[in-house]
């Protein structure tokens, strides 16, 4: 009865419950965006309620929708990252995304192997610092010029190993829209 009450009802009021009682019951949202109500019992009758308490009721129903809004907002922000992440995962050759100031957003565990880091040092760092120098410069090399023509570039360099052994590398680039 409470949540149809919200529904029919756009704004906080009382309504009588008994003798010197009644509940103060206020929608979560408007219109189609209501998400049913917040009732608060109140010791007092309909007619003797304090504004006060009334605006009280409002303010948590306010607060509440905005929370409920902002959890469903990250929920769906939530999966979509879980998402992104998953394709990110399931490639077979090492990826490394960065930000457009340049930061380290997300890698692969293949990127981790194959060039011997850890992406907890990786991430939300800048790139230059976080990667080995000749990583690094050929990263920069491959950004400015993907930059520069706007397009896919592929390309082979030589990088060191920790070990000191040296293998050859194919690097394609790409900018990517979005957030």
């Amino acid at each position: 009865a409470i949540l149809a009450w919200g529904r029919a009802h756009g704004t906080p009021r009382p309504s009588p419950v008994g003798a010197r009682r009644c509940w103060i019951g206020a929608p979560l949202g408007r219109g189609e965006r209501n998400e049913g109500t917040v009732a608060a019992l109140e010791e007092a009758s309909e007619e003797t309620t304090p504004s006060v308490r009334i605006e009280a009721v409002a303010l948590v129903a306010r607060e509440t929708a905005r929370a409920l809004r902002y959890l469903r907002d990250r929920r769906r922000s939530v999966g979509l990252r879980d998402l992104f992440d998953g394709v990110i995962e399931s490639v077979p050759h090492g990826i490394l995304v960065l930000a457009p100031d340049d930061r380290v957003v997300a890698c692969n565990r293949n990127f981790e192997f194959l060039f011997a880091l850890r992406r907890i040092d990786l991430l939300d760092a800048d790139y230059r610092r976080a990667l080995p120098a000749d990583l690094a410069r050929t990263v920069g090399a491959l950004i400015a010029s993907t930059l520069a023509g706007q397009e896919i570039l592929d390309q082979e360099a030589a990088h060191a190993m920790p070990d000191g052994t040296t293998i050859t590398v194919g690097f394609s680039t790409a900018i990517l829209q979005g957030e």
